[in-house]
Formats: structure tokens, sequence, C-alpha cells
């Protein structure tokens, strides 16, 4: 039967909810860290209401049967260009093995709705996918999309490793400047080469603040007693992709080591500590997200953690735009 793409309505919803809770709960069949409640159609549904109409989205059809969706929320800036982006959960495809084929859908709907967004200013479009639709995956590198970030889980089995040659404790109110400067580093890390990310180290203010008591914690590793690394954990991010979004999820929101202790177990010893932490409070799992350009830590965050989310990103030749 002939696909055809129409423009997405709050009428698709409920068939958008039931093909992304299917495809969920196909990753979480190899992923079974992450929450559950996402492969529940009830939870997806006020999501996708929330969502559908914010910015221009499509569905892909065969007859009445909907095998595709894109949903997407426009963002005034992002890397200096206004963007539009289509979070993990509001997007999906029927895959191969269950009556479709997910890189042929995606490929029509984006050619659709890619339209729709330059249209509407957006030169910069974004899109969450998840790592087991390696046809998807594929299909967006040849429309010319690159990998950005990666959200990925682990359970609080704390990993195997030989000592490490520092000291690990939790840092308190006494080590404020040490962590802010450590913090500094981390934003200093991925400014440079070759991931340029703008970031924005928090101050000694806010800093203070939470070492006094606040819901995260951050411990710190000394080389001969000097503060060398740092990593901090606390309830699910904000920041991260909406699938970890669960109160059994534990972030881990930042992680810096000097360079002359990296390679020697450092990232390792402190996130022993990390997962120590959240298990004695009642968390099911730890989650993290990092920029795939961020080479030592791709290297790290990989070895002890499983994707769930990579990130997408194309920018598009602003003359082609409105307004451009």
């Amino acid at each position: 039967m002939a696909l055809h793409v129409v423009p997405l309505t709050h009428d698709h919803v409920p068939a958008a909810a039931d093909l992304m809770a299917g495809r969920y709960r196909r990753l979480r069949g190899t992923i079974p860290q992450l929450p559950p409640r996402y492969g529940d159609e009830a939870v997806l549904m006020p999501m996708l209401e929330t969502i559908v109409g914010c910015a221009a989205g499509v569905a892909a059809m065969e007859g009445e049967r909907l095998v595709g969706f894109i949903a997407g929320v426009a963002i005034s800036a992002f890397k200096g260009r206004r963007a539009v982006l289509s979070p993990e959960w509001a997007n999906a495809a029927v895959p191969a093995g269950e009556g479709g084929e997910s890189r042929a859908i995606y490929e029509r709907m984006y050619a659709a709705v890619a339209d729709a967004w330059a249209a509407a200013g957006c030169s910069c479009h974004l899109i969450g996918q998840f790592p087991d639709d390696v046809g998807a995956l594929d299909g967006w590198f040849h429309q010319g999309f690159g990998l950005l970030c990666i959200d990925g889980v682990r359970d609080l089995s704390i990993p195997d490793a030989p000592p490490a040659p520092v000291e690990v404790r939790r840092a308190g109110p006494a080590d404020v400047a040490v962590v802010s400067a450590l913090s500094r580093g981390l934003s200093d890390h991925g400014r440079a080469s070759p991931i340029f990310l703008d970031g924005h180290p928090e101050d000694e203010d806010a800093w203070a603040a939470q070492l006094e008591g606040g819901e995260r914690v951050v411990y710190l590793a000394l080389a001969s007693g000097t503060p060398a690394a740092y990593m901090r954990i606390g309830p699910a991010s904000d920041d991260a992709c909406g699938v970890i979004m669960d109160e059994g999820t534990a972030s881990i929101t930042g992680a810096y080591a000097q360079p002359d202790v990296r390679r020697l177990g450092v990232a390792t010893a402190l996130l022993r500590a990390c997962l120590a932490w959240a298990a004695e409070r009642g968390y099911a799992r730890c989650a993290v997200d990092w920029e795939s350009a961020n080479i030592e830590g791709n290297r790290f965050w990989r070895c002890h953690f499983a994707p769930v989310c990579y990130s997408l990103m194309r920018v598009v030749d602003e003359a082609l735009v409105a307004g451009g």
C-alpha cells in the first residue's frame, strides 16, 4: 500500500503513542535498566499532546494505519541558530520485521517536515533517535545528520577496577574553591577543539549552595593530597533525554579529571563512589549524557553505560530558510 505523509494532528496521538510505546519496549528488551513507564501508552499520550503543534509535525500513513510520525518544538537559539528539536519520544517509524521500513519512512517524513521547519526560519534540525534502529540511523546519516550527544544508562552494580592512585571522598562546604576550579577545567575542556561547546561553569555561590547539603553530591579524587578530579550525581537531569526521567534515575551531571591523572582509573574510582551513593539512597539506575566529540569522555562513558539515545543535528544553508 502506498505511503503518504500528512500534517500531524492531535487525532494521530493515540496511534503515535502506541507506536512509540512499542518502539520503547523493544529498546528496553535489550536495555532493561530503562524505566518501564515509557512503554505505557497512557504515559506517552499526554507528552505527545503537549508537543503536537509546537512546531510543524508529520504523520506517515499506509491507508488508515499510522506507520511513522515526527513532532517537534522550536528553539529560539541553539549554537547560534534558530532550531527545531524532535525528542526521542516524539518520533518513531515502524522498523523492518514489524511490517515497515523505518529508514524509508523517516526519509519521506523528513523531506516533508524539513521544508516546513525551514519555512519557519529554523536552519538547525535536531533529532533524538533510539540506537537500536540501525536502518533509521543510516538514513539520518545519509540525509546530512551527524552525532551530537549521547545519553546512556546503567545499573548500580559497582564496576570491577584495579585500585587507582587517589583518595576519593565527598566534597563539603570547605571545598567550594576546589570544586569551582575543577568545573572551570571542564568548561575549558568543552570549549577546546574538537568539542567547541560554549559551556558556562557554575560560580562559587552556586557550588556553595550545593555543597551545603543539596540534593546533588560531589565526590573528589585527591592525588597525593591534591584534588585532581570530581564527579557530581543527583536526581534525574532535566537537560538529558526524556526517557531517563524517572524518580528511580540518578544522573551524573558533571565530571572532570586533570590531564595528568587521566587513564589511571581515577574516573572509575569516582564512578564507583557515585554508584554506591545512588544505591544507598534507593535509586534504580544511573544515567549520564555526553558530547560525542569529547574524545576522552566518549571513551570512558561508553565503557560503563549503554547508549539509549543519540541526539543528531543537521545544519542547512540559512540563505534557503525563511528570513535567511
